[in-house]
């Protein structure tokens, strides 16, 4: 069988600008960063409202909560800030 014969040669062309790049890498690595810090955030969420006071001075965790929450939160605003962030960047980088 001659499977070379007969067909028309369609090239496929993948263009991807420069800021759509920047976007992609910003929003994967801001996933990464949410993913990983979502559950911690959660979980110590959890231990906290499992005490018998609700007092933060009391709570033993306070600066794990406060950095789970802070990473968290960091990562949410980069997803979803991240087309101002890439023309940011662009706009600096001339």
């Amino acid at each position: 069988m001659k499977l070379d014969t007969r067909f028309e040669e369609e090239k496929f062309q993948f263009d991807l600008n420069q800021k759509s790049m920047i976007q992609a890498s910003i929003i994967v690595i801001s996933g990464l960063l949410f993913m990983d810090n979502f559950v911690s955030t959660i979980q110590e969420l959890i231990i906290f409202t499992q005490q018998t006071s609700y007092e933060l001075r009391e709570y033993p965790n306070l600066a794990i909560l406060i950095g789970c929450l802070l990473k968290t939160s960091f990562a949410y605003f980069l997803i979803f800030n991240s087309t101002k962030i890439a023309d940011y960047i662009l706009k600096n980088e001339e």
